[in-house]
């Protein structure tokens, strides 16, 4: 897939969605040491940074959300808002800022914060307004640029968005067949990606329920989009990359981590935690993360309590040792 100067190669490519509270820079660099091909931001608020005062505290911790490691390129960054010259500075902010290769408007959270104040997903409910802010982001930036939509907010409006962000100048359109409504809920319907796909000339890149190669490969059979995004499935198991690109090369698709290469992984995430949070914060956050990594092991159950509650990086890695070290094998 091409998009503009952007080369992503001649299989589809595969990509981790934005995802608020996690894909911040020591879990995208996971995911993408684990195969993924490009990475998108945690969303970002336009408006932070275009009417906050340069170099202030509010403006430098948004800038943070834009944090990379050196290997974690091509990147995608996401913006979230609804006025069109607040973006459009935004977008410029961040290109003059940081090096970043894709731009990406949110015009999908279903979120009630976030809708409630007329962002994400609640874009589609007003067509022409998110036909003026892809206008006014298309003019702010030669970087490709896409639009992340749901179906619809209350109502499935999908192919009408998409068409307005093709004519406005996006150059692709990532698509997740489930409404505000919905939420994570249900089915996604995949047959709504090959709609949009049939009408539009731009690449549309798949999104939703995506568990593993198998599903992937199926996605891409069904509807014929140009690539697939993977989001939750990539925190309780970002391996998942690594098993979407042997199958779509044609090879079986590889066993799941077993409890020593999740502890592996663990560990390395939370040594890049460290370097950008320092280990009070990382002590925090790592738990969420190490509760998927144990889901569905061997006495998972009985201590997600104590490491959801673990007062230190030291005491929420030896609980979670506990459970994955009940495999065979050496620890590594």
């Amino acid at each position: 897939m091409k998009l503009r100067q952007l080369d992503l190669g001649s299989l589809p490519p595969v990509l981790l969605a934005p995802l608020a509270g996690y894909s911040d820079a020591p879990f995208r660099a996971v995911c993408r040491r684990q195969g993924a091909d490009l990475t998108f931001t945690e969303m970002v608020s336009a408006d932070s940074l275009a009417l906050a005062r340069p170099q202030s505290k509010g403006f430098l911790k948004t800038m943070g959300l834009l944090d990379a490691e050196f290997d974690d390129h091509p990147l995608a960054v996401q913006l979230f808002g609804k006025d069109p010259e607040h973006l459009a500075t935004a977008c410029r902010i961040v290109q003059n800022e940081r090096p970043v290769e894709w731009i990406d408007l949110n015009a999908g959270c279903p979120v009630r914060k976030v809708v409630n104040s007329g962002h994400g997903v609640a874009l589609m409910r007003d067509p022409p307004l998110l036909g003026r802010i892809v206008r006014a982001l298309r003019r702010a930036t030669d970087l490709p640029l896409s639009v992340k939509l749901r179906a619809g907010a209350e109502q499935v409006n999908a192919l009408e968005c998409a068409a307005i962000c093709e004519r406005e100048g996006a150059d692709a359109v990532i698509v997740h067949p489930r409404t505000r409504a919905q939420m994570f809920g249900g089915v996604a319907n995949w047959s709504l990606i090959a709609q949009v796909k049939q009408e539009l000339r731009i690449p549309v890149i798949g999104n939703g329920d995506i568990q593993s190669g198998a599903d992937a490969a199926r996605l891409l059979a069904t509807t014929h989009c140009d690539a697939v995004m993977i989001g939750r499935a990539a925190v309780a198991r970002p391996w998942i990359f690594q098993s979407v690109k042997a199958v779509l090369a044609g090879a079986p698709e590889p066993p799941d981590y077993d409890g020593l290469r999740r502890l592996a992984l663990l560990r390395e995430h939370v040594e890049l935690s460290c370097r950008y949070k320092g280990e009070v914060r990382t002590a925090k956050e790592m738990r969420k993360f190490a509760l998927f990594l144990i889901k569905g092991m061997p006495g998972a159950a009985a201590a997600r309590r104590d490491i959801a509650s673990a007062a230190s990086i030291a005491e929420m890695l030896a609980l979670a040792a506990q459970v994955l070290r009940q495999t065979d094998g050496e620890e590594p």
